[in-house]
């Protein structure tokens, strides 16, 4: 069975927010489209913490929240935000999970072999950490761990590396948007070997960037797997918030004051 979720790129009142509670849709929001950014004294985009102030307008929906690790490497260089940052935010909202922080892998991420390793370990690293904050914030609870990989073995190392994860509802499977569907890396490969590997468990899987065509293959699998929709059709300029960037828009490859850093060299 498949769950689809819709991301949406910000919350606002407006045609995105009431279509979304119209089809009693669950929502996914990125950490990156509740950041605020400023622009300093040279005019260079730094960011400013989190915007919660409208998150009351998702009550009543079925609400998740992303960390946004693709967006911080592609166009930050690595996370703007701490861990503790970041969960803080999570618990500002009682989300219905809210992914651990992660290091995606993506070709154009992590260019080789030896950054995508250095990157799972990176991952393994960032959600043990993520597990201990948010146990001492009483919301692990909600907490969706995230494994990274390129490989289906890749997935299988960071799953053997990380903590005890048999208690969790949900476990992240990241970097599933720029895969064909068969083939040794392919979308069905990688689902096949995390169900090896997770046998005899009910654990679901949310796979971040899975296309609709990797969706409807999944439908009938056993597994139980969650994938976020495209997010809904936006109306233009005019009806989108104010200050701060969006999360399609891009930001100056500068220094964007305190980062935790992408591993890996050349990232």
């Amino acid at each position: 069975m498949i769950k689809f979720i819709l991301g949406l790129p910000y919350v606002m009142r407006g045609p995105l927010l009431d279509t979304a509670r119209a089809l009693k849709a669950p929502v996914l929001l990125s950490a990156n489209a509740l950041s605020n950014w400023k622009k300093d004294a040279l005019g260079i985009p730094v960011w400013r913490g989190f915007n919660t102030r409208r998150l009351g307008l998702l009550d009543g929906m079925e609400a998740y929240l992303d960390c946004g690790g693709f967006v911080a490497a592609r166009q930050y260089r690595g996370y703007a935000w701490s861990v503790d940052e970041y969960l803080d935010l999570c618990a500002a909202y009682p989300w219905r999970w809210f992914a651990s922080m992660d290091y995606c892998v993506e070709p154009e991420i992590a260019g080789n072999r030896e950054t995508v390793l250095d990157r799972i370990s990176a991952t393994v690293a960032l959600n043990r950490a993520c597990i201990i904050g948010a146990r001492d914030r009483g919301i692990l609870h909600r907490l969706m761990p995230v494994i990274q990989g390129w490989m289906p073995e890749d997935y299988a190392r960071c799953l053997d590396r990380m903590p005890d994860l048999s208690s969790f509802e949900v476990i992240g499977v990241g970097s599933m948007c720029r895969r064909h569907l068969n083939g040794s890396t392919g979308i069905l490969q990688v689902v096949e070997e995390l169900d090896r590997q997770l046998q005899g468990s009910s654990v679901k899987l949310h796979l971040f960037g899975l296309k609709g065509i990797g969706a409807a293959e999944l439908r009938g699998h056993p597994r139980d797997c969650h994938c976020r929709l495209a997010g809904l059709w936006d109306p233009g300029p005019s009806a989108r918030p104010r200050g701060g960037f969006q999360q399609d828009q891009q930001v100056p490859r500068r220094d964007h004051g305190r980062l935790v850093p992408t591993p890996g060299r050349g990232h």
